[in-house]
């Protein structure tokens, strides 16, 4: 297994046929295997689709686009590679005919795809084998009908690499996987799903929206989870699907799906050492290599493909693919013993802070560098004044501030979940305002402080959609700095608004995310007290180690003076009170890492 045995901390059992037996799926010949894979291996079997944010760094990001506009902007060698494709999935809109261009086995594609291979062995407990790179450049009005894929596509990774949109966010994908619909795309099954998934009002769909920034991966079950994307409402979109099968699934062992198994028809498959089986027709889409061209595959490829063909037009009643493609459903969880959760602890931990109810978004409230900052402050400023957290999450500032001595505190947010948690907290030493900053009218205060940080300093709406799919709707309007600037104006309490100086910059570096100990003893008085009394199961931060190459400061000032500012790299941020206590997305370590300009 590729993945870090440290990382597996899901046990699983396997019920499969015992080799000689006759009659599949009955109780009798089955053997039981037990073993061990992690979180994101099962999030992937069972959900059907597995999301990898910040995965691919913008360096091979650059490097790939860099390669593809060279080529595209000399028009004979892209008429060379590109397409410009009539129809992208069979019978869409008039209006998004003739509105992409792709290409097959794209070089670029092809150093990304093995990358993108190379890469997720480090996550993924499977033996991917590469079958086909696709790039595809959408224009204005293009759209794709809902749809799945054929075997070649049984991994699937779906990439953005640029976009430019009327409303400055990803082009969304939406993936339903609420049961296994390989079956359902016999006859016009294809036509069932446009119709029952995407062909309604967008409440009553049952699929969920992905939105991918550039450097996200999208993993999906390509031939069991139809997938799809309304129309384009922007300049252009460029994305990359690269595809895959899971070597150690069921899928060579489709019928008359094999490989001859002689290197002089292949060559060596890559992958484990010692690895005999014959590999699955398949692999490399049935070319000899990733490099060879679409144009070469191999008759035992277009023989299965003649069989997979025959079966979706509703021949060969005995074959079931949902045995062969994407099988998982013969493995099951086991839990874990008392022992086991012991030796695991330290990464059940982890698990547990993924996973907090309260806190899906962010990891800010266990930042010790940050709590010193603003308990520092608060401590130096609020005693005797009548104080108001605009967005109060945990309630972590509100405790500090009422524990130094604040005349009145208020909490205000948007989250009841957050209020009720607060409640059981707090008490009534704060009163409460269920609301959002924009909408709500807000008493009059000394101190209006605003925690609005976010790796994404322009727009945290964007990134907080990325961490807490569940609850989109909740962020629906979510502002961006610029509103809360323009709202403090406007309600005449922009001096009073806190933190409120701020220095922008051009960054080039980068960030890299891992866990680390919260380490409760370098917390200021109040965040330790606050952490240890309500939330002592916590041990583990996910936070960044930023690396900086270069700082070109662009603009510093008042935040009743903020612009928008464009940057070539990185947007790098400082923001403190009055110059002091200050708070950074570029110090070494943080829970804000670096990221790209967004508005």
């Amino acid at each position: 297994m590729p993945v870090q045995y440290d990382d597996k901390i899901v046990r699983i059992e396997q019920h499969s046929l015992a080799e000689g037996a006759e009659v599949p799926n009955t109780p009798d010949g089955k053997v039981t295997v037990k073993g061990w894979t992690n979180e994101i291996t099962r999030e992937f079997q069972t959900k059907g689709y597995v999301v990898l944010r910040n995965f691919i760094p913008k360096e091979v990001i650059d490097m790939t686009m860099d390669s593809w506009k060279t080529i595209e902007l000399n028009k004979e060698w892209n008429d060379m590679f590109f397409i410009r494709e009539e129809d992208i999935v069979f019978e869409s809109p008039d209006t998004s005919l003739r509105k992409s261009q792709g290409c097959h086995t794209f070089p670029p594609s092809v150093g990304l795809h093995h990358w993108l291979k190379n890469s997720l062995g480090d996550v993924l407990d499977m033996h991917l084998v590469e079958t086909y790179a696709y790039s595809r450049k959408y224009d204005r009005g293009a759209y794709l009908k809902a749809h799945s894929d054929r075997p070649s596509c049984e991994v699937s990774a779906t990439i953005c690499l640029k976009y430019k949109t009327d409303d400055n966010t990803p082009w969304k994908i939406w993936v339903q996987k609420d049961k296994n619909y390989i079956n359902d795309a016999r006859g016009k099954g294809q036509e069932r799903f446009f119709e029952d998934m995407q062909n309604v009002p967008q409440r009553e769909r049952k699929g969920t929206p992905i939105t991918l920034e550039v450097g996200d991966v999208l993993l999906y079950q390509g031939p069991n989870a139809p997938h799809w994307r309304d129309t384009l409402l922007g300049d252009y979109s460029y994305h990359m699907f690269l595809h895959f099968i899971n070597h150690d699934g069921h899928i060579n062992n489709l019928p008359d799906f094999q490989q001859p198994s002689t290197r002089q028809y292949h060559g060596r498959l890559e992958g484990k050492k010692g690895d005999g089986r014959p590999r699955s027709a398949f692999a490399y889409d049935g070319r000899l290599s990733r490099y060879h061209p679409n144009a070469e595959q191999q008759p035992y490829f277009h023989k299965a493909m003649d069989f997979w063909n025959q079966w979706q037009d509703g021949e060969h009643d005995w074959f079931d693919p949902a045995d062969y493609i994407n099988n998982y459903d013969e493995l099951t969880d086991v839990e874990l013993t008392d022992r086991e959760r012991r030796r695991f602890v330290k990464d059940e931990q982890s698990v547990s802070n993924r996973n907090i109810e309260f806190f899906e978004t962010a990891y800010c409230f266990t930042d010790a560098q940050r709590n010193t900052q603003y308990e520092n402050w608060i401590a130096e400023n609020v005693k005797g004044k009548t104080f108001i957290d605009l967005g109060a999450g945990s309630g972590i500032l509100c405790y500090m501030a009422v524990k130094h001595g604040a005349k009145k505190v208020y909490a205000l947010e948007r989250r009841g979940v957050l209020i009720d948690r607060m409640k059981e907290i707090l008490g009534d030493s704060v009163e409460y305002i269920h609301g959002d900053l924009l909408e709500t009218e807000l008493p009059k205060c000394d101190i209006y402080f605003n925690d609005f940080l976010s790796s994404e300093f322009w727009n945290e709406k964007r990134f907080l959609t990325n961490f807490y799919e569940r609850g989109t709707k909740e962020l629906e309007g979510h502002g961006q700095i610029l509103d809360v600037v323009e709202y403090a104006k406007k309600h005449n309490f922009i001096d009073k608004l806190y933190p409120n100086t701020i220095q922008l910059s051009d960054i080039e570096g980068e960030s890299i995310t891992e866990w680390v100990d919260i380490n409760i003893p370098s917390h200021s008085k109040y965040s330790r007290k606050f952490l240890e009394d309500y939330y002592g199961d916590i041990t583990l931060n996910s936070i960044y180690r930023n690396k900086i190459k270069n700082k070109k400061i662009i603009w510093e000032g008042h935040i009743r003076d903020l612009k928008h500012h464009n940057v070539e790299n990185y947007l790098g941020w400082e923001i403190s009170f009055d110059n002091n206590h200050v708070l950074s997305n570029h110090l070494p370590i943080s829970h804000w890492g670096l990221k790209h300009d967004s508005i």
